[in-house]
């Protein structure tokens, strides 16, 4: 099966830039155009505002971050980034380790993505949920989700899967998105799965483990997609 993602129909990237020696500081603003979100699958307009620290002395660098999103589905994520001559490799994430700093804290939206790179060529995941914000986590803390207070939940079994921590209190649309992906300049290609892409590093990998134990997003898409994406490039964002 294929999903066609949709190019962006507006982009723009607007930048500058402070040095001090191998110093710099940054900040961005980006407006956007979808006729299909990549991950909600919805119209409209959304904006980032971004904020960035950098070191690179010219062979190895590193970069601090933060992004403001709004239009069509606000929030907040932070952003690291590695670089070692042709070799980088970036994270991004509204949750842990950026809670309460440089994300919002939820479990949102762009709830996670990761690159690796050389070069012009990548390979990177994106993954998008629907909303978790600190009221879902209130409402599940406090045991009126699902009958059990705290950050574990109750154990239940859906569709074959078990979810061994139970499931969030997840509001409004569910949106899903689990794109596994190589990329060459602008463009990605690889698939998109909820079941055997999102499922395996949101819920198996990470809401699963000790370090991170918590309620799981549920699988509600089991198709596997071919998945493209055309976009520009930008320092601030894998999104």
């Amino acid at each position: 099966m294929q999903r066609i993602i949709q190019m962006r129909l507006f982009e723009a990237n607007v930048s500058a830039t402070f040095h001090a020696g191998d110093f710099s500081l940054s900040a961005g603003f980006g407006p956007m155009h979808y006729s299909s979100h990549a991950g909600s699958g919805l119209k409209g307009w959304e904006y980032r505002k971004s904020v960035m620290a950098n070191y690179d002395d010219g062979k190895f660098g590193m970069s601090l971050g933060t992004n403001f999103w709004s239009g069509l589905h606000e929030q907040q994520t932070g952003m690291i980034g590695f670089r070692h001559g042709d070799f980088s490799m970036s994270y991004e994430n509204d949750g842990k380790p950026f809670s309460g700093t440089l994300g919002d804290g939820g479990d949102s939206y762009r709830t996670a993505a990761a690159s690796i790179g050389i070069g012009d060529f990548s390979l990177g995941m994106n993954l998008f949920t629907g909303l978790r914000d600190k009221k879902s986590y209130e409402i599940e803390n406090s045991g009126k989700w699902d009958g059990k207070e705290g950050e574990l939940g109750m154990p239940v079994i859906k569709n074959r899967i078990h979810y061994k921590y139970g499931l969030v209190y997840e509001k409004e649309s569910k949106y899903r998105l689990g794109a596994l992906y190589i990329g060459y300049k602008n463009y990605r290609f690889g698939i998109d799965s909820d079941r055997h892409v999102r499922h395996t590093f949101q819920n198996r990998w990470t809401h699963n483990a000790r370090f991170a134990a918590q309620r799981a997003f549920e699988v509600i898409d089991f198709n596997t997609y071919k998945y493209f994406q055309y976009h520009t490039k930008n320092k601030f964002t894998s999104w």
